[in-house]
């Protein structure tokens, strides 16, 4: 027999009655992200850069952030609450090269489009600055 829980929306027995057969809805959990990068300052000290995470099988973005970078050439950015493991999910990220506030293909701006690593909770990840993985279709989700 399943562990008792709580009643949710959607629920289809009026008693709560836990069994194998139960046709109780659940809460999803969701779980952080914590994004780090360096080496950033080379290229792009003092430009916006803007991120975007994007479920893939809706395409909808379910967090977006930016910041300045600056000399140290650090990125750092956290989300709550945001990560189902049922669901994969793209980074979209770009450095504003050319300042105009708008996501361009390379070479205006550095744009990349990486697929985030399998989770099973909390996660970190790396927000990588490569020339080799500038990738066009970060733009798409901005």
């Amino acid at each position: 027999m399943r562990a008792a829980s709580a009643v949710c929306e959607g629920d289809t027995d009026t008693d709560d009655t836990d069994t194998d057969a139960d046709t109780d809805d659940t809460d999803t959990v969701l779980y952080d992200l914590d994004l780090y990068g360096e080496d950033w300052e080379f290229v792009h000290n003092g430009e916006d850069f803007y991120l975007n995470v994007v479920r893939d099988s809706d395409y909808e973005v379910v967090a977006t952030d930016s910041a300045v970078i600056d000399s140290s050439g650090t990125v750092s950015m956290s989300f709550t609450g945001i990560l189902d493991t049922s669901e994969s999910y793209t980074l979209d990220y770009y450095a504003d090269h050319d300042s105009d506030g708008i996501c361009s293909p390379y070479p205006a701006d550095h744009v990349w489009h990486d697929a985030l690593a399998a989770f099973t909770g909390d996660t970190s990840a790396t927000i990588d600055h490569s020339g080799s993985t500038i990738d066009s279709d970060g733009c798409d989700s901005f």
